[in-house]
């Protein structure tokens, strides 16, 4: 599945295994489950997303779970973003934050 190209913070979500790099902070953080679920009553769509969170100066993980893009809280973590390693094939596709757009690009 080609990611390439760029990624917007209002149409963005993870995919199992991505990792987000907040690097003014030192924090790496891995999605470990992100899914899509459909409920039938409602016809409502449902997203979520269970990201650990890394410092090399904590052992504890920092544990954040996101429900949808609309969600205030998913927001702000993304604001704080400003590296994607995005999995594609068994390896990953770099996108930086490039403020000019605003989006992370790749480099290629």
């Amino acid at each position: 599945m080609a990611r390439r190209g760029f990624r917007r913070p209002d149409t963005f979500w993870p995919g199992r295994g991505d990792v987000l790099q907040d690097i003014e902070s030192g924090i790496s953080y891995e999605v470990r489950r992100a899914n899509n679920d459909h409920d039938e009553v409602s016809e409502t769509k449902i997203r979520y997303a269970l990201i650990l969170g890394r410092h090399p100066d904590f052992d504890e993980p920092i544990v954040n779970v996101f429900h949808d893009q609309d969600d205030p809280r998913w927001k702000e973590f993304l604001e704080e973003i400003e590296v994607l390693l995005l999995k594609n094939d068994g390896d990953y596709i770099e996108y930086t934050w490039d403020e000019s757009i605003p989006a992370w690009v790749t480099a290629g």
